[in-house]
């Protein structure tokens, strides 16, 4: 398996209540001197020693909102991309788009640039919903988008989120009886995640809007699965479903514990056993690069135990779970002898199960998946 590329273009419209992200209001940034910067990073980062010999299977240009840039600025950066790494056959190359900020000129430059995939942030298909979190499109200009980037010839992802502040579950039902509808090839569908600091978490202490219940979060999540293997969809990770042969190659990097590199601000990296990650200052960023360096405010070595556990919690989000020979093979300890009192303890708990040399959550441990996780942090070796 080649390395997953991210790429962060930290430019929006403007912020959503619910938005943790880095990121800041396009008429607000620097955004061709950082593009420069970028460019220079990436030169940077690519001619490290090591990143020898290394191949490129999934790039990803993320945000903010990447397609708030000129297609003749979305080339740029893909362009900078392929002139230092080297990609392997049939590489997946996403751009992460918000309806409303493509139209036929942009998907067409991105897409003689080598992008062969759109994640669309639809988030919702209901008018009021959108305007209450603070998003810029509605739902015809989703369709709109989504039809642009069929005739251009993009597999497209729709992103969801459930949960959502007055969403209720009959809305939430009929969201996904449209997306599935419209026929993507992938489907991302997150419960919504209220971040501290936020807007939207904000509005909620003050009691101005109202969190989703835990009940109808679960009802919703249960109808998202049953709705869409219904329609064909293969539900592949916790929150992920895809067409047959369509599941997200980069995202894969992530929940089966692979390396990545990521450029720009606020991207991270995870490589030779180091994890690090760039400033998100924008000035600094710029000026870092500009001098030469690589842009990295924070470096980490990942221990053996500690990769352990996080190849065990990323990989029980895929729903066929660990192939326990696999990690066996990768780290030389069997799965059951670095975490054995977990594994006892959610497989009595009913949240997990071994199926076929696979360790994996239960139907009911997806929905409690967070409660699993936890005990997968401290390795039980020795």
């Amino acid at each position: 398996m080649g390395l997953g590329l991210y790429v962060h273009i930290p430019f929006c419209l403007a912020k959503c209540s619910y938005c943790d992200f880095f990121s800041v209001p396009v008429g607000t940034a620097p955004v061709q001197g950082y593009l420069q910067a970028l460019a220079g990073e990436t030169v940077l980062a690519g001619r490290t020693p090591d990143l020898d010999d290394s191949f490129v299977s999934s790039i990803y240009i993320g945000g903010g909102t990447p397609t708030v840039l000129t297609g003749d600025q979305l080339d740029g950066v893909l362009a900078a991309v392929g002139r230092e790494f080297s990609s392997i056959e049939g590489c997946e190359v996403t751009v992460e788009a918000n309806p409303g900020t493509v139209d036929r000129g942009k998907l067409k430059a991105i897409k003689a640039a080598g992008a062969n995939r759109l994640s669309l942030g639809v988030q919702s298909l209901e008018a009021g919903v959108l305007k209450r979190i603070g998003r810029k499109h509605g739902p015809e200009e989703v369709y709109q988008a989504f039809d642009l980037a069929r005739e251009i010839g993009f597999a497209v992802n729709l992103d969801l989120i459930f949960a959502l502040p007055g969403q209720t579950p009959d809305g939430w039902r009929e969201t996904i009886r449209n997306a599935a509808a419209m026929g993507p090839e992938h489907i991302s569908t997150y419960g919504l995640k209220v971040e501290t600091g936020t807007p939207l978490a904000r509005m909620i202490e003050q009691g101005v809007m109202n969190p989703c219940l835990e009940d109808e979060e679960a009802a919703m999540y249960e109808d998202t699965v049953a709705m869409l293997t219904a329609c064909g969809y293969i539900h592949y990770e916790i929150s992920n479903f895809a067409r047959p042969g369509h599941k997200s190659k980069h995202n894969c990097h992530y929940w089966e514990n692979g390396e990545y590199i990521g450029l720009g601000a606020g991207a991270h990296s995870h490589l030779n056993h180091r994890r690090w990650a760039n400033c998100t200052d924008l000035v600094s960023y710029m000026e870092m690069v500009n001098r030469g360096e690589l842009p990295v405010a924070e470096v980490e070595h990942v221990s053996l135990d500690q990769e352990m556990a996080e190849t065990m919690f990323l990989g029980l989000r895929l729903i066929e779970g660990i192939n326990m020979a696999a990690f066996e093979r990768r780290f030389g300890v069997p799965v059951d002898g670095a975490f054995g009192r977990a594994i006892a303890r959610h497989k009595a708990t009913g949240l997990l199960t071994v199926d076929d040399g696979r360790l994996k959550l239960s139907p009911r441990g997806l929905l409690l998946a967070n409660e699993v996780f936890v005990d997968f942090l401290a390795p039980e070796i020795g």
